[in-house]
């Protein structure tokens, strides 16, 4: 039970640093964050395929890229609130996502083949909530205000 409320008080902790919407004049850098997060799920894919220890190095390599890459694009452009929120998001959502697959999973009991299915539940869960936090974190807090224009003057000074 410890789990899936330490899940959910990161979940609601990445969503308090959510603002209400982005104004009109706002800068949107998700593009960035969806590279990073395209980078790790090719790796991630790639490690898949190899299956050996290179590719289980390949799928740490995955992960970590997930985990990092958009909350160092945050802190890049000076929001170190969303930093810490997409973070905290990238970590819920997926244990979310398992802890609800799994218990769907248990629910309807085995598959076709005689297996529990409570485990592909959660692995649909987890690449669900992987999803959802990509989506929410390039759609919603990727987003700096712009900077102001500053006022240019040209001025003329005599000397005598």
């Amino acid at each position: 039970m410890a789990p899936r409320r330490a899940a959910l008080a990161m979940l609601f902790a990445a969503f308090s640093v959510i603002p209400g919407s982005a104004a009109a004049d706002d800068h949107w850098y998700g593009w960035q964050t969806l590279v990073a997060d395209g980078a790790a799920l090719g790796v991630g894919v790639g490690a898949s395929a190899l299956g050996s220890r290179t590719g289980v190095n390949l799928g740490i390599v995955a992960l970590a890229s997930y985990l990092i890459t958009a909350p160092v694009i945050h802190a890049e452009h000076g929001n170190y609130e969303r930093s810490a929120g997409s973070l905290a998001m990238r970590l819920a959502a997926p244990a979310l996502g398992y802890g609800i697959g799994y218990g769907i999973g248990a629910w309807i009991g085995e598959d076709r083949w005689g297996r529990p299915a409570s485990g592909t539940g959660g692995a649909f869960g987890v690449l669900g909530g992987i999803a959802l936090a990509v989506a929410l974190d390039s759609a919603v807090l990727a987003y700096e205000p712009r900077a102001a224009a500053t006022p240019r003057v040209l001025a003329f000074a005599g000397s005598f």
